[in-house]
């Protein structure tokens, strides 16, 4: 990944970290700098680490609804934040009938979105 890309606290996968029924391999940045650190305070390039796809899952955890008459995501009662859409690539798009629409690809992509509209909402995988 490139490090401009990524921000304090968002979270990336470690594919060398992977094991199989014991760790996820995700890590959370903890520091913008050349490297990325594991929690086993193991240094990992920044070319190492993969973006997270966006998942329903994911969204379904962190408190996002999807309603079955509409593709979008959003969390209920959070009425600055436009509808989310889980996509291939991100880019905004402005739908006439429903406000503005989002699509995220990647986890921390969404981490930057609710940065920007200020939700502090810590992200659970």
């Amino acid at each position: 990944m490139n490090p401009e890309e990524l921000m304090f606290d968002d979270w990336v996968f470690l594919p060398k970290c992977y094991e199989p029924g014991e760790d996820t391999g995700y890590a959370q940045v903890t520091q913008l700098d050349c490297e990325l650190w594991t929690d086993a305070l193991e240094q990992i390039d920044y070319d190492e680490a993969k973006p997270i796809p966006l998942t329903a899952e994911i969204m379904k955890k962190n408190g996002f609804v999807c309603e079955t008459w509409m593709p979008y995501w959003y969390i209920p009662y959070c009425h600055n934040l436009p509808y989310i859409e889980i996509f291939n690539n991100t880019e905004f798009v402005k739908d006439a009938d429903e406000g503005f629409i989002i699509h995220v690809q990647y986890v921390h992509e969404l981490q930057h979105l609710l940065k920007l509209f200020k939700i502090e909402k810590e992200i659970v995988l």
